[in-house]
Formats: C-alpha cells, structure tokens, sequence
C-alpha cells in the first residue's frame, strides 16, 4: 500500500455548479456534498481513499456552512475507520488560495511525509500505489494526476477549453502549461483537426513531498502566499520555472463535475458503470428477465420498496408496468425508493430518479438527473437536465414543457406548464418560472 496521508480541498464556493450547489440564494453547498447517484462525491471518494490505504486525512475547509456540511458527511472518520482532522477556523480566512491553504494545513498538524491532495468536486479510479511508485521513482516534489479528454465539444460558453493543458517531455516531466486556449489556438498547438486531438489535463489531485512543499512556502514562496497561493495558477507554473522536479501521472478515470454539463455527463457515465470508486449505485434489477419486453435496457438499478409501491388510486406497481411495456427503459436507469410513476407511455433513458420522485404519464427523461422529490407533469420532455430537491415541473397534453441541453434548476423551483427552457438555462432556487414562458441561454436568480 502506497504511504500517503490524505489532504482534502473542500473549501470552494462551487459557483460554477451553481444552482445545484445553492440551497438557498444565499446558503451555498460544497461539491463534495451536492447529491450524485444516490451518494454524496466526497463520501465516495474517502472510502476509496481508504480502500486504497489511506488512513488520516486532514480536510481544509471554509466557513461554517462548507465546515459543518462537510462533517455531517464524513465526520472524523469514526464510522469509516478514518482518522479525520479539520483545518483550524483562525486559518481559514487568511488562506489566498488552494495551494496556501495546503501549506497551512501541513504546518499547523507538522505534515512532512508524501501527501495525496484532492478535491471534491471530482470521481477518481487511479491506483495510487502505482502513482506513489512512479512519484518516487522520478525523485518528484510534486506529481499531477492527469488525464486526458477529448478537445472536441469541451469549450465553455466564452468558448475557451474548459480545462487547462499539462505539456511534458517523452519521460512525463512537465515542461509547462497552456491555459484554456480557444479552438484555432488548440489546433495550431497539435497541428490537427479539433476531432483528432484529445489533451493532457490537469486532474486536480496532486502527490507532492510536504516537508519539501512547506520549505518554499515559508521562505522563496512567502511573499506570493501574501498575495495569491493557488496550484494551478500559481505553485505548479512556479515549480516548473525553476526547475524543480515535477511530472504527470495517468488516472484511469476521471469525472469532473464542476460544472453543470460536466456533472450531467459525470452522472451518464457513472450510470453505465465506467468509475469503479461508485460501487453499486443501489440496488441491482436483473435486466436480462425483461430483455424480451425492455430489449434497450442495460443496466438497471431499483429499491424493492419502489417496484412495489402501487400509489393509491393505481391497480399497478411499478414492476408490473415494466414488465407490461408501459414504460420504456433504455440504457441505464437509477430509480431511487418511493419513486411513482403515473400511468404509461413514459420514457427514462440513461437517467438518475432520486427517492420520492413523481413522474407524469407519456413524460420523456433522457440523460438527466433529478433530485428528490421532484415532482414532473404529464406530457414533460427533459433532455440533459439536473434538477435540486423539491423541484415541480407542470405539464399537460395541451400544454407540455421542454427542459433542454444543459438545464440546471435549484431546490424548489416551480415551472409553470407550457414553458420552455434550454440552451444553458440556470434558474435559482424557489424562483417560481410562469406558464408558457420561453427561456434560452439564461441565469434567473430572483422572480421579475
């Protein structure tokens, strides 16, 4: 087993997660605690972390709401065989950036050995012992975890690739960075068409020598710590200008939902099995005894209090819908406990049903997640949309509504039937849409 101790960043504001990572208009989530496949990122990835070996770990934090939110999902470690410690509250208001706040954490608690630095608002599959021994065997001060991505259909809306750009030599030392090029400039660096080119990125996780790392930052690193001490703007760039050994190391996998596409895709994904750090997302329906009447189906995942439940009023249960083809299933499904489902002539295609969830009849769900209790009328379309909890969508037959391409809605947002959102849409929580309105490209965080 690799001999690392653990530092977990877990003090960003999430605004680009926005409103998913809002409980309120003015309560903010961490990542690590907004809800993905049934399960919170962070506690997914502190069990990994301690399968893997890991056993302390020191997690830096913010504020009373990013603290006490973080240790309501992990604690100090008791319930998971983790020895578990929190940045000092007097540290963090004078932290300036991720990379200050990791130096700060190492010197208050005197960490000196081999730290694995990682964020939380990212799914991992990386064996870190092979990570460690390539760490070491390279005499490295700082490892990046690295991956790379597809160039292609990965530019923001400024349209500048979404990730910085690890460059290294034939023997993986990092020569430097290229900072969110746009298109022509990424093609001009490869000399290749868009669709060809798939660049090195920063993971954001890091294995770095601590008692090396907190040498610099008391002496040739203290003056920028005043100002400005983040990794990938500050200390990584530094490292490689001067000459200190840095280099890159391949994850297997990697599923960054920092943002609201990339946590849509992170949970399409996660749904067709690709992160073994998930596990199981709940539990298994045996997909094969339906292949005759579901022959899309793949995976499946369902609670037995679910596939019994018969709603008063129904003479069916859920099962027996799917057995009948009342309701289509395609690719891969999590269905959470309690979920209903009205009627027939539903859709759910590669999409997440948090517990308590009400689907219309005749509605259409495709690579979206929606958090509990949302509640969807009849004759609903939702096509790559994330939803927060307690979230209503009306619909009818006369008047149906479209969620599309990137919508995102906040804890107990109201919809009115007939309306329209799509392209990037982001409406914040308890903001109340009315009926047949049309909404493209938008963030609405307070009602006109």
């Amino acid at each position: 087993m690799a001999k690392l101790t653990g530092i977990g960043l877990s003090a960003g504001e999430a605004t680009r997660l926005r409103p998913l990572s809002l409980k309120s208009d003015n309560y903010q989530r961490s990542k690590g605690a907004v809800h993905l496949l049934g399960t919170r990122p962070l506690l997914v990835t502190v069990k990994d972390l301690k399968r893997q070996g890991i056993r302390e770990i020191y997690m830096v934090t913010r504020g009373k709401e990013n603290g006490s939110q973080t240790r309501r999902i992990i604690g100090y470690g008791e319930n998971l065989g983790l020895e578990i410690k929190y940045s000092y509250p007097e540290s963090e208001d004078r932290d300036t950036g991720s990379a200050d706040a990791t130096m700060t954490i190492m010197d208050n608690y005197d960490i000196g050995d081999t730290a694995l630095v990682f964020p939380n608002d990212n799914l991992y599959d990386v064996n870190l012992n092979k990570a460690y021994e390539f760490h070491k065997a390279n005499n490295s001060i700082l490892t990046i975890l690295t991956t790379t991505v597809p160039a292609q259909n990965n530019f923001d809306q400024r349209g500048e690739f979404r990730y910085g750009i690890v460059n290294i030599d034939k023997k993986r030392r990092v020569i430097g960075f290229t900072e969110k090029p746009k298109p022509e400039k990424l093609s001009e660096i490869y000399g290749l068409s868009l669709e060809q080119i798939n660049p090195l990125v920063n993971a954001g996780a890091y294995i770095l020598q601590a008692e090396a790392i907190r040498g610099l930052g008391k002496n040739e690193l203290a003056e920028m710590r005043e100002k400005r001490l983040d990794f990938g703007k500050d200390l990584l760039p530094w490292l490689v200008q001067n000459g200190f050994p840095v280099f890159a190391f391949d994850i297997d996998k990697w599923g960054d939902f920092g943002d609201i596409s990339g946590y849509i895709e992170t949970t399409v994904r996660g749904l067709n099995r690709e992160f073994k750090c998930l596990g199981e997302l709940g539990e298994i329906y045996d997909a094969s005894q339906i292949k005759e009447v579901q022959p899309k189906v793949k995976n499946l995942w369902i609670d037995t209090e679910t596939l019994n439940f018969r709603r008063k009023g129904e003479n069916q249960t859920l099962e027996e819908k799917i057995m009948q083809g009342d309701i289509t299933l395609i690719g891969n499904v999590r269905i959470g406990k309690y979920v209903h489902i009205r009627g027939c002539g539903t859709v759910l295609e590669n999409s997440n049903l948090d517990n308590e969830c009400e689907i219309g009849e005749c509605s259409v769900i495709r690579n979206s997640s929606l958090g509990e209790r949302t509640r969807v009328g009849s004759y609903t379309k939702l096509i790559e949309t994330a939803t927060g909890v307690g979230v209503r969508i009306n619909s009818s037959i006369n008047n149906p509504t479209t969620c599309e391409k990137m919508v995102a809605l906040g804890d107990s947002v109201l919809i009115g039937e007939g309306s329209t959102l799509k392209d990037n849409t982001r409406i914040w929580p308890k903001v109340k849409i009315p009926e047949k309105s049309y909404i493209e490209e938008k963030t609405i965080e307070t009602e006109d």
